[in-house]
């Protein structure tokens, strides 16, 4: 008798506590049943919230032009890129910069990589410099530029990040050499090409070891053979390789060889291409350089047999 009584007093307190709750909880579903613990959604069935929005392919309209703004100084940039039909998947990244006084449509029409590009697969961006002019030095921000391009892509199109390579000639080639010593972490390797070593560069000090091609016209006298063997050597020392090269035919010049054994499993491609202008001279985009500077990357079959081998060790090189 006492314990009813017990039972009777604590089930009018509960009541009289929680009665008020239970019936704010339910109101509005008198009509609705609530599911039972079988019923639940389990925590990976949840939805998430603020997920990243997916990555895309969609191929662009050809090549289009666009402008961004980076935090870095908030002053507008552009670029043009090139999507391609049929892309899959994670796909690679391939930035080239334009050379002194050029601009995106100049090196899209003089690299030929956009119809490379669409036979192989990978998205193409043409930045595009202050002035048509890219300045390697450290106090510039067209290294920052140069990053947050890359992760501007990144974020719209499913970018494989272990695959992202830069290339240029000229003064754009010390700006690609200057992105493999300061970024090593975004790139995963660089083309030079007509190059020289840089005194703006002698303290590169990339955070890992990091694959570089160095390209030279034989027909151009102020980026000559000359120069192009210091600065590879100036890698092959840099990345710790062997100093003898593999043999690596070249129908189109009379050099070529890839310098393997180097520390970090990469190594440096060394090139050249005869009588790429014609005898030398300028021959770019629209006058101003120096007699000795081709101003032009290989054309016809030459020109295939560059970016083919650029590209094929590109592609033998991801980022760790």
């Amino acid at each position: 008798m006492i314990q009813a009584k017990r039972r009777t007093h604590l089930k009018a307190a509960v009541s009289a506590t929680f009665g008020p709750m239970l019936a704010l909880l339910s109101i509005g579903t008198a009509s609705a049943q609530l599911p039972s613990f079988g019923q639940m959604p389990l925590i990976g069935q949840l939805p998430l919230i603020n997920q990243p929005a997916p990555c895309g392919l969609t191929p662009t309209n050809g090549t289009e032009s666009r402008t961004m703004i980076y935090s870095f100084t908030d002053f507008p940039r552009q670029y043009s890129i090139h999507v391609p039909a049929g892309l899959s998947g994670k796909v690679p990244l391939l930035v080239s910069v334009p050379d002194y006084g050029s601009n995106p449509e100049s090196q899209e029409t003089k690299t030929g990589w956009t119809p490379f590009s669409d036979a192989n697969k990978f998205i193409v961006v043409y930045p595009k410099g202050n002035n048509d002019v890219f300045n390697p030095m450290d106090q510039n921000p067209d290294k920052d530029f140069l990053r947050a391009l890359v992760a501007e892509v990144s974020s719209e199109y499913c970018v494989d990040d272990t695959r992202v390579y830069i290339e240029g000639q000229g003064i754009s080639a010390a700006m690609s050499e200057k992105m493999a010593c300061t970024a090593a972490d975004v790139y995963a390797a660089a083309g030079l090409y007509e190059a020289r070593t840089n005194p703006m560069l002698f303290n590169c000090a990339p955070s890992r070891k990091i694959a570089l091609a160095v390209v030279q016209p034989e027909d151009a006298m102020l980026m000559s053979v000359a120069d192009g063997k210091a600065l590879r050597d100036s890698w092959i020392s840099r990345n710790a390789c062997s100093t003898s090269g593999t043999p690596d035919a070249n129908a189109y010049g009379q050099n070529g060889e890839v310098f393997g054994g180097c520390a970090g499993g990469v190594s440096v491609l060394w090139r050249t291409y005869t009588d790429v202008n014609g005898g030398g001279g300028f021959g770019g985009f629209g006058g101003g350089m120096p007699t000795g500077y081709s101003g032009a990357y290989p054309s016809g079959a030459a020109g295939d047999d560059f970016r083919s081998k650029l590209w094929s060790f590109f592609m033998a090189h991801p980022r760790p």
